[in-house]
């Protein structure tokens, strides 16, 4: 008995598969799962959030032939959001690794070898399917569908550089313990959830935190970050790697149109802010304008000087209206980004700081909360000047930082 076949032996696999209106697809898949993992040991969890079509009575169906035991069905009572749904299921995994797949057939089970030979071979914590590279793809998806998910990529890429070519799929094989580690530390509920996961290493983070409480006691042992684990995900787009090239030259092309010195944050804001106008148009023909809003950070706009060890949620709300219109110019819209956070100044925060401090604040989240009822919506945030690209633990500087949710 080779190595590979004696590790298999050993290992189960459980399988998540969220669904909601699977009912033509279910059986399908579960078929397919069967027929290329014949020798392997794994359970397939379903986790069903309350389909009216009667995906449950299917999966049901499919216990009475493959048993109860290999398909287990955990409903749920109504949509409570993709990243919920790997949580809950995940709490019923009896296996010590975990499968994450989508019940639509895009992520076909005859990769499930694949994945698990993989993982062997390298023993990585890790293995996540991409349609980004050589090779991959996907099929049965409209354009719009490929363009939302290139574009999220794209964005993340560019804010993030993570090291992995795709952050928004949901095919992937987890150590069980590894997984439960990123979750307890994840806060997306939705979509957003399967890009959170495969950003945030809580590996990494354990090794962040053992190190830094060894300093703190006096340790001379400096861990020096290693980017050797990202071999293993290689990101082989090298659009993608060279973001900053692209971002450079969007700089210069709003120079050109009459823009003094953007941000690469301007820049790249208004960029996301045009294609998520022209994809709302696009999707839902709507014709509301569009409403921008960015956190903006008070402490530079105060008069008095304050501590920059000042603890306290020192932050603001800046917007910015635009009418939806597919032929506006990106300089434009870098233009209606400066003059919407130009606005909370040291004047405003003077305004907020007074006696009628209380009131100012309110009428001003009352204006924004009514442009967003009335507005196609978008919120963006940056850390990029909150000090944290300056925090050198001893093993260099960070090459990205970012909130619990992107």
């Amino acid at each position: 008995m080779g190595e590979e076949e004696s590790n298999n032996k050993k290992n189960k696999y459980s399988i998540i598969i969220p669904t909601y209106n699977e009912r033509l697809n279910i059986a399908l898949i579960v078929f397919l799962v069967f027929k290329h993992i014949p020798d392997v040991d794994f359970e397939i969890i379903v986790v069903d959030d309350g389909s009216p079509d009667g995906t449950q009575d299917i999966v049901k169906q499919l216990q009475q032939v493959y048993g109860e035991d290999r398909i287990l069905l955990r409903a749920r009572p109504k949509k409570l959001g993709l990243g919920t749904a790997y949580i809950h299921g995940l709490k019923h995994a009896s296996g010590n690794f975990v499968v994450i797949m989508d019940a639509d057939l895009s992520h076909h089970p005859k990769y499930l070898p694949h994945f698990i030979k993989k993982q062997i071979k390298t023993g990585a914590d890790i293995v996540t399917g991409t349609r980004y590279v050589r090779g991959g793809g996907v099929h049965g998806w409209t354009l719009m569908r490929k363009l939302t998910s290139r574009g999220a990529n794209v964005l993340a890429h560019t804010l993030l550089w993570p090291g992995v070519s795709d952050l928004t799929g949901s095919f992937r094989l987890y150590k069980k313990s590894v997984l439960e580690d990123i979750i307890s530390s994840c806060v997306s509920k939705g979509y957003v959830f399967q890009m959170e996961m495969i950003i945030f290493d809580g590996g990494s983070l354990s090794t962040f935190v053992k190190s830094w409480a060894g300093t703190s006691y006096g340790s001379q042992k400096i861990v020096y970050h290693n980017q050797g684990a990202s071999s293993l995900f290689p990101a082989n787009d090298l659009w993608l790697r060279d973001s900053s090239i692209v971002i450079s030259a969007l700089k210069a092309d709003v120079v050109a149109k009459g823009v003094k010195d953007p941000t690469r944050v301007e820049v790249v804001s208004a960029l996301l802010w045009k294609c998520f106008m022209v994809a709302t148009k696009e999707k839902t023909d709507s014709r509301k304008p569009s409403l921008l809003s960015h956190v903006v950070n008070l402490r530079k706009r105060l008069v008095s000087t304050l501590s920059e060890n000042a603890i306290g949620n020192l932050i603001w709300l800046a917007s910015a209206e635009c009418k939806t219109n597919s032929r506006i110019q990106l300089c434009d819209l870098v233009q209606e980004v400066r003059d919407g956070v130009s606005k909370i100044n040291s004047e405003f925060v003077k305004k907020i700081q007074g006696d009628k401090g209380t009131k100012v604040k309110e009428e001003s989240l009352k204006s924004l909360k009514e442009c967003k009822d009335s507005n196609n919506y978008i919120g963006f945030t940056s850390l990029c000047k909150m000090g944290l690209y300056e925090a050198d633990f001893g093993w260099g500087k960070p090459i990205w930082a970012c909130g619990g949710g992107v």
